[in-house]
């Protein structure tokens, strides 16, 4: 054990591997394990917790893992010389046979068994098998909170009289708070010599504090992994608690600063797409396992309600147990509740991630450099508040008769951009702004630059821009391919054999329409057009008809009709006549913000599309390709 000034010995139990299996589906691959083993044992950890999340034998009852049982267990064994290895297990999931074969085949040195803490008896049977193989075993009162302190300091004693070597305080959804975890540690310690561990959640952001209470009250093993990796909103995290206990004077022989280099190294790209919302911490303050989610699901559901407000509701009444006679009560009272207050809050924009109107409108800063500053400080501050790069589409485009212009305004921000564009009828335009260093942007992006113009610009973006990426595309380009690629998964989900285009420009739909979707009849409802379709499949044919002679007489029923142009009522009424049932409606206008409604009521489905948004796929696309020092394909230049 690692020495300690205090009383009693501490140890750091380390369950990233295991318990981290359920942030990532259960997908450690046995290279994982070998490597996080190595790594891990380096560190200094004595226990280390492999395995599928739910336990040995749970791929075959919870859900498939990436790996075997004794896959992970040899994998586990060879890699690891110092420190003990072992798994968890839960009566019922796994057998005897289990435990039987990963002591003598694997040499696995302890178990943990867990059960429900006002069930943790049907262990017993378990616990003096799992002894009499030699195992190190300790017993996991799951959901520690179902049971006073009291009763679980009796039945702890009682484990302990049957063989366990350990007994576990456990808060299973992350909501107890410190004073309960010091109140049952201390119960279980005044009642018998086990040794105590804490395995927490961190719902309520309290592992680590509980943690903290559990070891001042007598715990001399707590569960941790790096970077907090487990179920639900994860564990306590063993980069924070290691040096609290340090600065309490607690000597703890681990490499810290190893283990912070695992943790960038080998966890981080696992954390990255985490995201610990509202729905984990009301579920933590109701005390609601994860993994007993189903019925607020499935009422939430019936009754159009929040999830959140039913956990909240549960929480409320302080109840242990979710039954379906406990829930569906809840669920209706707040179905039938008067909420003025929400619906008022529905009305509001969400003016805390958005740039302001007037600054976004490009006519409102059209020829006035003060107020593209304007619009620049905006988007900066938006930038700083979602933790957002910038791009900003740059177009170059001289005027025939010369005239002078430039327009900026805010286009949209995602998950990955804040995306912008500036447009200049000049070089020297494009010039005089940079030279004023007008803007701050992470990623220019030139869309659609003539030659001659890319010539011009010639080794003048280095000394404009900088060490800023600069790449070039072409947005016209980008939007066609990602409506044809719409169109394609929504022609083979529904088996379409008919399209319709309202509007859009015929000389870019047969420039770009592809080979693809040459099955299909295709029809043109837009403006007269003086030259012929030629699309890239020769077998492709388009037919144009005109809307407001109610379309073709020979034209059948449409299966999908893209909306590129804004359609009146009585067009639009002609087009969904003309639908057939199930069919789709693309809407590249926004119209479904306005005839949504009929069109659904019409048996027709409704797929919005922002033909802007192909922009940010576009642009991770060709950032990859930069990043890995290689040119973009020709179709991407």
């Amino acid at each position: 054990m690692s020495e300690t000034t205090r009383p009693y010995p501490v140890e750091i139990f380390e369950t990233t591997i295991r318990d981290g299996s359920y942030a990532i589906d259960f997908q450690f691959t046995l290279e994982d394990i070998t490597l996080l083993c190595t790594v891990l044992e380096r560190i200094g950890f004595k226990y280390i917790e492999v395995g599928h999340g739910f336990g040995l034998n749970a791929a075959s009852v919870k859900g498939a893992s990436a790996a075997t049982d004794e896959e992970y267990l040899g994998a586990a064994a060879a890699a690891l010389k110092q420190a003990k290895f072992g798994t968890f297990f839960i009566p019922g999931i796994g057998q005897k046979e289990h435990l039987k074969r990963a002591r003598l085949d694997f040499g696995m040195n302890f178990v943990r068994i867990g059960q429900d803490a006002d069930r943790i008896e049907k262990t017993i049977d378990y616990i003096e098998y799992a002894k009499d193989l030699g195992y190190e075993v300790m017993s996991n009162f799951m959901k520690s909170y179902l049971i006073p302190p009291a009763e679980m300091a009796a039945k702890a004693r009682r484990l302990r009289e049957h063989g366990t070597d350990a007994v576990y305080v456990v808060d299973s959804a992350g909501g107890m708070l410190p004073e309960e975890v010091g109140a049952y540690v201390r119960a279980v310690a005044e009642e018998t010599d086990v040794r105590i561990g804490f395995h927490g959640h961190n719902n309520l952001e309290l592992a680590v504090a509980n943690s903290l209470a559990a070891y001042q009250n007598g715990c001399t093993l707590i569960d941790c992994s790096l970077g907090g990796l487990g179920r639900s909103a994860g564990n306590t995290r063993s980069e924070l608690l290691i040096p609290i206990f340090r600065r309490l004077g607690v000597k703890l022989d681990y490499d810290y600063l190893g283990l912070l280099k695992a943790l960038e190294t080998y966890v981080d790209p696992l954390l990255r797409r985490r995201f610990i919302g509202p729905v984990h911490i009301v579920s933590g303050f109701s005390r609601v396992h994860s993994g007993l989610m189903e019925p607020f699901r499935r009422f939430s559901g019936q009754y159009k309600i929040d999830v959140k407000e039913l956990l909240y509701a549960f929480g409320e009444t302080f109840k242990t147990t979710a039954s379906d006679e406990v829930l569906e009560p809840l669920a209706r009272q707040i179905a039938a509740a008067v909420r003025s207050e929400e619906a008022e809050e529905a009305a509001l924009e969400n003016a805390l991630v958005r740039v302001s109107r007037q600054k976004a409108d490009a006519s409102s800063i059209r020829n006035t450099f003060v107020a593209m500053e304007e619009l620049m400080k905006a988007v900066n501050s938006l930038a700083k508040k979602v933790n957002l790069p910038v791009a900003a589409l740059i177009n170059i485009s001289p005027t025939p008769l010369g005239e002078e212009y430039f327009t900026a305004d805010y286009l949209y921000h995602d998950n990955h951009f804040i995306v912008v564009r500036v447009m200049f009828s000049s070089m020297e335009q494009f010039k005089t702004a940079a030279e004023r260093n007008l803007w701050k942007f992470d990623v220019f992006v030139f869309e659609g630059l003539p030659w001659r113009i890319r010539k011009d610009l010639g080794g003048a973006l280095p000394e404009l821009l900088g060490d800023r990426i600069v790449l070039f595309t072409s947005r016209r380009m980008i939007n066609y391919h990602y409506l044809f690629s719409t169109i394609y998964s929504l022609g083979m989900e529904i088996e379409a054999d008919s399209l319709l285009f309202c509007g859009g420009s015929w000389r870019w739909l047969s420039q770009y329409f592809p080979r693809e979707l040459a099955h299909l009849k295709c029809w043109y409802a837009g403006p007269e057009v003086g030259a012929a379709f030629e699309p890239s499949s020769p077998t492709v044919q388009m037919i144009h008809v005109d809307i407001n002679s109610g379309l073709c007489p020979d034209a059948p029923g449409f299966d999908l009709t893209v909306l590129l142009s804004t359609l009146d009522r009585q067009e639009l009424e002609t087009v969904i006549g003309c639908m057939n049932p199930g069919g789709v409606i693309i809407d590249c206008v926004k119209q479904g913000r306005e005839y949504g409604a009929a069109i659904e009521q019409s048996g027709l489905r409704l797929v919005e599309l922002d033909l802007w948004k192909a922009i940010s796929g576009e642009l991770i696309n060709l950032l990859w390709t930069v990043s890995k020092g290689m040119e973009p394909a020709d179709e991407e230049v």
